[in-house]
């Protein structure tokens, strides 16, 4: 097979997995914000009905700080992978290479991103379940 009809091959493939990773930003797009709104609703009951007293947890403010936050670290992949469908979207269009590097750079820190978040939520798991076991 010459080069040309392979390049054609690998730019159809990412173009399917460009239109799945579209799909699945939004979807993440729409989860990261859903959640930031129930956050800010959370902060606003918290605030209403004055639970700043140490004695019933945790303060208003430091809820919503830990929910914000984590709205963020959720948003992060889900920008990569929007990038990486927008520059596929143009590479494929256009045939350029140098917009493929940018998408598949995008995609590469989408799943570094998420690899990590992985590697923080399994370290503070353990790290909850010893101290649960010391605490019993």
């Amino acid at each position: 097979m010459d080069n040309s009809r392979d390049s054609r091959k690998i730019l159809k493939e990412f173009n399917a997995i460009r239109k799945w990773a579209l799909f699945l930003s939004v979807i993440g797009l729409i989860a990261a914000v859903s959640f930031a709104v129930t956050g800010l609703f959370t902060g606003i009951f918290l605030s209403v009905f004055n639970v700043d007293d140490p004695a019933q947890g945790f303060p208003a403010w430091l809820s919503f700080l830990i929910i914000f936050l984590l709205f963020l670290l959720l948003l992060l992949p889900v920008i990569f992978l929007f990038r990486f469908s927008r520059f596929t979207s143009t590479a494929v269009r256009t045939n350029d290479e140098g917009i493929m590097h940018k998408a598949v750079r995008n995609l590469k820190t989408h799943y570094l991103t998420l690899g990590i978040l992985v590697i923080v939520i399994l370290v503070l798991y353990f790290l909850f379940l010893i101290l649960t076991m010391i605490s019993t």
